[in-house]
């Protein structure tokens, strides 16, 4: 791409025209040179599934959320090390990237500001797609007999927890409901709660 000198390490993109370059040619739908579509980042299947249950004075709710089908292109510092430039921090995950001891690496030799090594292609497309237990909640509710003594009409005791977990594919250190590192993660937390009624 361009005059841009590959070395050891780098991307290896393909000549998929076979024009004996890799390029975008015109970068238009006639003439997209070497790109092709190969994901679609608009969430398919949306769900949620909320089941609750009640026995003997116990009760539980649990409530999933996700996406099934989402294909994203993660990019930035966050992803890529030094892609901005070199006063950028590398984050753990980016240590494993080329080196001729490690040549396997998920990532590139890493470069300060290796833009041709960043292009949107298929090696790096991100699969999105997510269930994430958002909320669960346990409860018990004391018999009213036992109640009476105290002058209480109800009384319930409580623990619930919100984004406990999630199952994705998803490049690690990324939310897949927020999809931007730079934005605060979404927090997991834990409430323990008491009711009463009078």
């Amino acid at each position: 791409m361009g005059d841009t000198r590959w070395v050891p390490g780098d991307i290896k993109y393909h000549d998929l025209n076979g024009d004996g370059k890799i390029d975008p040619g015109k970068n238009t739908v006639s003439d997209p040179g070497d790109q092709r579509i190969i994901g679609n980042n608009t969430p398919r299947y949306r769900f949620g599934l909320n089941l609750s249950v009640d026995y003997k004075g116990f009760d539980a709710t649990i409530f999933f959320q996700g996406v099934l089908k989402r294909d994203y292109w993660l990019s930035g510092t966050y992803f890529w090390a030094f892609a901005d430039d070199e006063w950028g921090v590398p984050v753990k995950s980016q240590l494993n990237s080329w080196t001729p001891q490690n040549p396997n690496a998920y990532y590139p030799l890493t470069q300060f500001g290796a833009w041709y090594d960043h292009q949107t292609q298929t090696k790096y497309l991100q699969n999105a797609a997510y269930t994430r237990l958002k909320q669960a909640t346990i409860g018990y509710s004391v018999p009213s007999t036992f109640l009476k003594k105290f002058k209480l009409d109800r009384a319930r005791v409580y623990v619930t927890g919100q984004n406990l977990f999630e199952f994705t594919k998803l490049h690690e250190g990324f939310d897949p409901e927020l999809l931007n590192a730079t934005a605060y993660p979404l927090s997991r937390s834990v409430t323990f709660g008491l009711q009463l009624g009078l």
